[in-house]
């Protein structure tokens, strides 16, 4: 419109009366030094700072009204100018800062970068690291940028998870922690926002769980009730039966049986580990092949099991336990029976730190063997099944549905 002004001076009841028109139009600041308005057609009104720079005609978009005041555009525009007199074209340097807020990094993105540049080369657990990320952290705040997220908003997730599950909030507290600080060595991140938040559920206390003898003989009897993979229902007897990690049992390769000895050749103390198989344990593993891959006997994540038991326990009609707990069982049962403390440990493959293990070369495996005989027998005995050797009878002990 002719009757337009050129330039106005910029309040907000000067920037409220303009009125949108069939094109875009701008007005000027009056003395502004380039600092103009734009109003589109449909009432969009943003701030813009048209200036040269070597030569060249440049703008610089500012903001929108009245999401940024005119105050701010004020400084916005001062900053700007200030660049100039120091020959950096600010339009350029907006427009880099924001392609780098565009490819900034999201959470998402670091849990991945974390897991694989960190967790998979440093940790065996690595797997529970992701589970637990991927869980409770990535829904809440995984779209986030690194760089923006707050400790408060940590604090309230890991309070709402603590309310559901005490234990798993301590987890999230500290894998999130790890990573936090995974992203400043890797320069993605000035400053850990887990920094001062104490662990949710505070000190946890140690669990000390084991299955009764008529506890385990209703798990052996109703596992078939389990609505989870025939594999999983032998991994859950083997592991009572050998008292090996679960993190052991998923990683078990066909290429690691021979004979009556499963060898593991890295566990979690950094050691190979020779386990004896019993009569028991071979049956377990025959039955196994009925339905395993061809490389692994129970190819399972480490915690495949255990969310099986989470979700069907109340089928068995006993108390919640864990995978450990079946080898705490195992362990203790061996211990009343009056299996040396040493052989013991052999078997459960704990690492002795004491100047003797330097020395000590002996294998043990005869005398872990002994053990696991001795343990086998009174499975059986508590299944009610007294061991004769006869594969008849083991045939009888797992003549389940699976």
């Amino acid at each position: 419109m002719d009757g337009r002004k050129k330039n106005i001076k910029f309040t907000d009841r000067a920037i409220k009366t303009l009125k949108p028109e069939c094109e875009r139009y701008e007005i000027a600041k009056d003395g502004g030094g380039g600092l103009r308005i734009r109003v589109s057609p449909k009432g969009r009104k943003t701030f813009v700072f048209r200036f040269k720079f070597q030569g060249r005609g440049r703008v610089m978009v500012l903001g929108t009204y009245p999401e940024v005041t005119i105050a701010d555009v004020g400084v916005k525009h001062a900053e700007a100018r200030s660049l100039i007199k120091k020959g950096i074209d600010p339009a350029e340097q907006a427009l880099a800062a924001k392609k780098a807020e565009i490819e900034a990094e999201t959470v998402e993105e670091l849990v991945d970068y974390y897991i694989k540049e960190h967790a998979k080369k440093n940790k065996k657990s690595w797997a529970t690291d992701e589970r637990i990320l991927k869980k409770d952290l990535l829904p809440a705040i995984g779209r986030r940028k690194v760089k923006d997220v707050t400790r408060r908003e940590l604090k309230v997730l890991f309070s709402k998870v603590a309310g559901r599950a005490p234990v798993q909030a301590n987890r999230l507290h500290a894998v999130t922690r790890k990573m936090f600080n995974f992203a400043i060595d890797e320069e993605l991140l000035d400053a850990n926002p887990c920094n001062r938040i104490k662990a949710p559920s505070g000190k946890e206390k140690a669990v000390e769980r084991k299955l009764e003898a008529e506890e385990i003989r209703l798990l052996w009897r109703r596992l078939y009730r389990f609505n989870v993979s025939p594999l999983i229902k032998l991994a859950i007897k083997f592991q009572l039966v050998t008292g090996q990690r679960s993190g052991e049992l998923a990683g078990m390769r066909w290429r690691d049986i021979s004979e009556d000895w499963w060898t593991i050749p890295e566990t979690k103390n950094d050691l190979s580990h020779r386990v004896p198989l019993t009569l028991l344990a071979r049956r377990i593993i025959e039955h196994a092949q009925r339905f395993s891959s061809e490389d692994r006997v129970f190819p399972l994540s480490d915690n495949t099991v255990n969310q099986a038991i989470s979700r069907n326990i109340d089928m068995v009609g006993i108390e919640r336990f864990t995978p450990h707990d079946l080898r705490r069982t195992t362990a203790t049962r061996m211990a009343s029976a009056g299996v040396q403390r040493l052989v013991l440990a052999k078997i459960l493959n704990h690492k002795d730190k004491g100047v003797t293990a330097i020395y000590d070369q002996h294998s043990y495996d005869h005398e872990k063997r002994q053990a696991m005989e001795l343990w086998s027998r009174e499975l059986m005995s508590i299944l009610g099944y007294p061991e004769t050797g006869n594969v008849v009878e083991l045939r009888r002990v797992e003549n389940v549905s699976y």
